[in-house]
């Protein structure tokens, strides 16, 4: 009965078998059903089934298995042109790169200013955070720059670059800023900007000549309006007051020598999206690189000069003239005297001439106390650098501005009397900032700073700084670069 058993149970298994080439319907043997079929051929003496019967369930099982995919046809081969035409796109793209960083800063002043936002000054004027570069926000948390970087340096086989720089936040408002026939770039109630915009090209002359095209950073001053690039995160007083932060136009720059470079400029104007006059600036920039010497390490000595008309034309009594020049001269020597030390010192000297009394100074013309025609402002600046180790440093920067001319119209009236005739002041003031990072990517910067005013023509220092002569403040700014 057993064997007779085994024999109809694989008679009954090939008949499915069989019947399953011709009824598409059958149902299918589970996984098990055929795990079991396999395990009952290894089990059973082959003597007890017949050939046909284990041929049988091993057609079975072979036809219940799930055939392998077919292969693929190969893909079709990329022919000449299309391979030239995909590099010649991926190179248009080569050597470009990206970049930027994320800022944020807190800060909080002494004196209690009724207008906490110092981009729209208001009359009268209840502070003077106007002498800060960009950080004017008193008791505010601020997003104060996102700027982004596009751009790429020409090469001996790519001579051809070019750079974009935008920036939003509440800087953006400030970096151009001088109106012409109603035109500005950037300005007060506008978050966005084009910093930068220029095309490079070096040109195969010689050593070869870098020449620009475009917006850029102005090449003058110690410091650049990229807080995280510089020692301290706020601005000297020189840069707010005493250059300018943009200029639009051409450079042509040459190495004269290995450790000599020469930079000309021809540009619009200060701070000028379009030129406020029908006259040109132009300036140099010098640069000499010493040789590494005993406390002379990493040094190198810059000067860089303005020489053109900068002030509004054709605005009535408020205009000024262009045969009223500008000249400016800075002067940088910076240096290591030891591994865990630097010194950075900035001079600044301008000139300008003025009509009927009138100030130019940052394209616009205010009454002023005296009728010189002849003005002048200049000041100082020094910053110390200490690094005790790769991951915190300390600056500490001390400065003197002086524009008792009112050259530079860094007081347009006394603020607790607006309609008073102005002079000039003269300005000092000390920062200590400690540079911390977090990571790679991320710096803390916590700051304290203290301005006052050491003289004020034609009126008493009380006037500034909300009827106070001094402002100390405390600011903290964290800023992530990528």
């Amino acid at each position: 009965m057993r064997l007779v058993s085994l024999v109809l149970i694989a008679c009954f298994v090939f008949f499915l078998g069989a019947v399953r080439v011709n009824w598409v319907g059958a149902e299918e043997l589970s996984k098990e059903e055929v795990a079991a079929l396999k395990d009952l051929l290894k089990t059973k003496p082959g003597a007890e089934l017949s050939a046909e019967d284990v041929g049988a369930l091993k057609e079975l099982l072979k036809a219940r298995e799930i055939p392998p995919m077919p292969a693929k046809a190969p893909a079709a081969q990329l022919n000449d042109d299309e391979i030239t035409g995909i590099r010649d796109f991926f190179n248009v793209f080569k050597g470009i790169k990206f970049s930027g960083f994320v800022e944020n800063f807190y800060m909080y002043n002494s004196v209690n200013p009724r207008t906490r936002r110092g981009s729209t000054p208001t009359y009268p004027r209840p502070n003077f955070l106007e002498i800060r570069g960009f950080d004017r926000e008193d008791d505010s948390f601020t997003l104060n720059n996102i700027e982004l970087h596009l751009y790429k340096e020409p090469t001996e086989d790519s001579p051809i670059g070019f750079r974009i720089t935008t920036l939003y936040g509440e800087q953006a408002q400030r970096l151009t800023f001088v109106p012409t026939d109603g035109r500005v770039d950037g300005g007060n109630n506008n978050n966005f900007t084009v910093g930068e915009g220029y095309t490079w090209w070096r040109i195969p002359l010689g050593k070869g000549v870098d020449f620009k095209f475009g917006k850029f950073a102005t090449w003058i001053g110690a410091e650049v309006w990229e807080s995280p690039w510089n020692p301290n995160f706020s601005r000297s007083l020189l840069y707010q007051n005493a250059i300018p932060f943009t200029n639009t136009g051409l450079s042509l720059g040459y190495p004269v020598l290995d450790n000599l470079y020469f930079t000309f400029f021809l540009v619009n104007g200060w701070d000028t999206f379009i030129d406020n006059n029908r006259s040109k600036t132009f300036g140099t920039q010098t640069k000499y690189t010493i040789p590494n010497m005993p406390i002379m390490h990493n040094a190198f000595v810059m000067l860089n000069t303005s020489h053109g008309p900068e002030q509004t034309t054709g605005k009535g009594i408020d205009g000024g003239s262009e045969a009223n020049w500008r000249h400016f001269f800075d002067f940088i020597l910076q240096f290591d005297p030891t591994p865990w030390l630097r010194s950075n010192t900035n001079v600044d000297y301008g000139t300008e001439q003025f009509e009927r009394g009138r100030a130019g100074g940052f394209g616009l013309t205010t009454a002023i106390g005296d009728n010189k025609r002849n003005r002048k402002w200049w000041g100082v600046a020094q910053v110390f650098q200490f690094f005790p180790q790769n991951r915190i440093n300390f600056a500490v920067r001390g400065e003197y501005f002086w524009d008792k001319d009112a050259a530079r119209n860094v007081v347009l009236a006394p603020l607790s009397k607006p309609t008073a005739k102005t002079g000039g002041v003269s300005i000092a003031e000390i920062t200590g900032t400690l540079n911390i990072k977090i990571r790679d990517k991320l710096m803390i910067r916590p700051e304290i700073r203290h301005d006052w005013i050491t003289g004020a023509a034609g009126r008493v220092s009380s006037d500034q700084f909300d009827n106070h002569d001094s402002n100390t403040s405390f600011s903290a700014a964290a800023t992530y670069e990528f």
